[in-house]
């Protein structure tokens, strides 16, 4: 990587640094080719499972809401 592009990292790195997780979550979630998925209850429960076409699964341990679930395809 030149050093121009380095600095550029370096520069875009600190910039984002500074953004809360809730404000890049909020740009993300706008995003063509993101699905937002919104379990507002604080009871609620969710789990995430991966089901791929080889037969291997992956599952997320389950949680309790809220929570904002951002699937991106891109």
């Amino acid at each position: 990587m030149s050093k121009s592009a380095e600095h550029a990292a370096e520069d875009l790195q600190a910039t984002l640094a500074g953004i809360s997780t809730k404000d890049l979550v909020d740009e993300l979630s706008k995003r063509d080719g993101v699905k937002e998925i919104v379990c507002p209850d604080p009871e609620s429960a969710y789990a995430v499972g991966i089901d791929r076409s080889d037969g291997e699964e992956t599952h997320i341990s389950p949680g309790n809401g809220p929570a904002r679930i951002l699937v991106v395809i891109d």
